[in-house]
């Protein structure tokens, strides 16, 4: 893709910075705590991950954010300025074996909680780095666990 029809794709900065969240109202006390835990490890991303939950939509939990990244989804998405998708489960804790399962307290876990299907988001890294992310697909955790049992 060159400059220009990246240009026109792109979604405006300020959409990219504060995109609208949705967590149920079972994420939104879980990641709290997870939040509130990780503060002493890590201030900035437990912060980080405080402000994104404070500001999401809460649904009540028997209505579900269907098509939303929540705990236990799994979600496709795509950096917008390389080829390809990558597809990660969001948990509390990844196992540091594991390619396929993202924690919520890295970096990109704080990005991409609470986001819908055909959100963007600019994403960093501890380094500074930055990637202008889109979801692609969200499966919901019963669904996600469903499938990994059958292959």
């Amino acid at each position: 893709m060159n400059a220009q029809s990246f240009r026109s794709t792109r979604p405006d900065q300020a959409a990219l910075r504060r995109p609208p969240l949705l967590l149920s109202r079972g994420d939104h006390e879980r990641l709290q705590s997870i939040a509130m835990g990780g503060l002493l490890k890590d201030p900035r991303l437990a912060g980080s991950l405080l402000e994104e939950i404070d500001r999401a939509e809460i649904l009540a939990d028997d209505r579900p954010a269907a098509d939303y990244v929540g705990l236990g989804s799994s979600v496709e998405f795509r950096d917008l300025e390389r080829p390809g998708t990558r597809k990660v489960r969001i948990v509390e804790k990844a196992r540091a074996d594991d390619d396929i399962e993202l924690s919520v307290l890295s970096p990109l876990g704080v990005a991409l909680i609470g986001l819908g299907v055909g959100a963007c988001i600019v994403a960093s890294d501890r380094r500074g780095s930055e990637w202008v992310l889109r979801v692609v697909g969200v499966t919901a955790p019963r669904q996600a666990r469903g499938r990994q049992g059958r292959m």
